[in-house]
């Protein structure tokens, strides 16, 4: 869409430095990349923050009038009636179609008041934990299937010293900015010399697996935060599996674990994640 013909209502009102060489232009959403430029759905990082007010060529110093809120008005009647404005991948625009690209950021900005008005309204992202029980234990290669106990009224696999497996499938949200912590909830039946290989791997729904499948980074002898003890709730953080470029909007994803040298049994509950979401 082009450069809208008037811009009204505006609220929040500010004034950003335009990073150097990045020209926006007036009508463009603004993200965030080593300096404030236009805004890409290719980038969930570069998520729509501001709307530009003026058409400004960055030079480092340079600043640009912007808001959070704004009605945009154009003669030509680009718009749908009442339907709704996201994030586009062509940088700093705005698009009635919703991201179809796997990994695309799917962030809502506004809706269109007629053909030739539309109100858009930047909000400040969320942060929400999101908790994947665990599912099961299973036999994979030299590891065993977990068995299931009932411990003080928690139920799930237990991991002990016989390289036993269990898993958790994951989901990230289409509107996904970050992953900002990733944590195994465990329950432990005297758990104790805790050793945990975890490993990952995510892929796009309607996708082939050759087409996004990935990794991220593996841990080999993953431990509690806490100090060894029966009867408490410890915790493992597994955020280094979550890597940059593991983690894409709109991913299914799932998580493998195997307890070696475990004394007594781990009981895996679930994997906490901590996300920042577009809203």
């Amino acid at each position: 869409m082009t450069e809208p013909t008037r811009i009204i209502d505006t609220e929040g009102l500010a004034k950003l430095v335009i990073k150097s060489g990045s020209y926006v232009y007036r009508g463009d959403l603004l993200g965030y990349s080593s300096g404030w430029c236009q805004a890409d759905a290719d980038t969930p990082s570069m998520f729509a923050q501001w709307i530009a007010l003026e058409t400004v060529l960055g030079d480092g110093t340079k600043k640009c009038q912007v808001c959070k809120k704004a009605t945009l008005e154009d003669d030509d009647a680009p718009y749908t009636a009442d339907a709704a404005l996201y994030l586009s991948s062509t940088a700093g625009a705005i698009t009635h179609t919703r991201p179809t690209t796997a990994g695309v950021l799917k962030q809502v900005v506004g809706r269109a008041i007629d053909t030739y008005r539309v109100r858009i309204e930047l909000k400040t992202p969320v942060e929400k934990d999101l908790f994947f029980p665990q599912t099961g234990g299973f036999a994979v290669g030299a590891a065993e299937a977990g068995v299931g106990i009932n411990d003080t009224g928690f139920f799930g696999e237990g991991l002990d010293a016989n390289a036993e497996a269990a898993g958790i499938p994951f989901w990230l949200p289409s509107n996904l900015i970050s992953v900002d912590a990733a944590t195994l909830i465990c329950n432990s039946n005297n758990a104790s010399v805790l050793s945990l290989g975890v490993t990952v791997a995510r892929g796009y729904p309607g996708a082939t697996h050759a087409a996004g499948l990935d990794t991220g980074t593996a841990i080999v002898a993953g431990d509690a935060v806490e100090a060894d003890a029966d009867n408490q709730f410890p915790t493992v953080n597994v955020l280094a599996c979550f890597d940059a470029d593991f983690i894409k909007p709109g991913a299914v994803g799932g998580l493998y674990l195997v307890g070696t040298g475990i004394t007594g049994e781990l009981q895996v509950l679930g994997l906490l994640l901590r996300v920042t979401l577009a809203e």
